[in-house]
């Protein structure tokens, strides 16, 4: 088959033009995102400090329950 060699020739340009262009953009957007996420991981340390606090406050009212648990 002469013609299939050609057929996908024509077929992979067009595909590797249009998507090394948008590799390098999702790479590029990816790169940008991890920095944005990564200050946003630095602004929201707080929170998420405080989220634990909150958690373990309330585990710690979950706990004397379990105590009277252990004691009955």
């Amino acid at each position: 088959f002469p013609h299939s060699p050609i057929h996908v020739s024509s077929l992979v340009s067009p595909l590797t033009f249009l998507l090394f262009p948008l590799l390098s953009f999702l790479f590029f957007f990816l790169n940008f995102h991890l920095i944005f996420l990564l200050d946003l991981l630095l602004t929201l340390l707080p929170l998420r400090l405080l989220c634990d606090y909150l958690f373990y406050s309330s585990f710690a009212i979950v706990n004397p329950s379990k105590g009277e648990g252990r004691e009955n």
